[in-house]
C-alpha cells in the first residue's frame, strides 16, 4: 500500500510539473552573415520572437511578403534574390524573413498588421515591430539595394541618436 501510495505522489507531482511548467521558448534561427550567393531568410517560430531578436541585435527587418505561384513572386526570388550584391548586404545588415501566405495561412495576420494586400510586398521594420518602409509590387536587385542602404542608414541614425551604440 505504501509503494502505490509513493507511485501515486511521484505520478500527480510529475503531472502538475508537466502542466504548469512555462511552454519553450519560441524559436529563431538566423544563418550568420556569409558571401552566399543569395538572400538567406531567417526561420522563426512567432514573429514576435524574431522581432525581439532583431532588438537585441540591432538590424531592422525585411519582410518579404509572397505567394509561391505568383509570377513576379518566382521572378524575385529568381533574380533579385540570387545577386550577390543584394544577398551580401542584406545579409549582414538585415534580419530577412519570408512570409510565403500560400505555405502558411497563420501569416494571414502578419499581413492585416502591415497593410499587405498585394504580392509580392517588401516590408522594413525595426526592432520594435515599428514599419519604416513598405513597398508593393516587384523589385529589382538595384532598387532593393537602394532602398536597403536608405533604411539601413535610417536606423543607424536613430540608434545612435537615442544613446544605444
Amino acid at each position: 500500500m505504501k509503494k502505490i501510495l509513493r507511485f501515486s505522489r511521484i505520478l500527480l507531482i510529475a503531472t502538475l510539473m508537466a502542466h504548469c511548467s512555462t511552454p519553450p521558448p519560441a524559436t529563431v534561427m538566423v544563418r550568420p552573415a556569409t558571401c552566399a550567393a543569395h538572400l538567406q531568410f531567417a526561420e522563426a517560430d512567432d514573429i514576435n520572437a524574431l522581432i525581439g531578436f532583431a532588438d537585441k541585435m540591432r538590424k531592422p527587418i525585411f519582410l518579404h511578403f509572397s505567394v509561391s505561384s505568383m509570377a513576379d513572386c518566382q521572378i524575385m526570388e529568381e533574380r533579385a534574390f540570387t545577386n550577390g550584391e543584394m544577398a551580401a548586404y542584406y545579409n549582414l545588415h538585415f534580419i530577412n524573413y519570408k512570409v510565403d501566405l500560400s505555405k502558411n495561412g497563420q501569416q494571414l495576420a502578419l499581413a492585416d498588421r502591415y497593410g499587405v494586400t498585394r504580392f509580392p510586398t517588401q516590408v522594413y521594420i525595426d526592432g520594435k515591430g515599428k514599419m519604416m518602409y513598405r513597398h508593393e509590387g516587384p523589385a529589382t536587385a538595384a532598387q532593393l539595394l537602394e532602398v536597403g542602404y536608405s533604411i539601413n542608414n535610417a536606423f543607424t541614425r536613430d540608434v545612435v541618436s537615442l544613446g544605444e551604440d
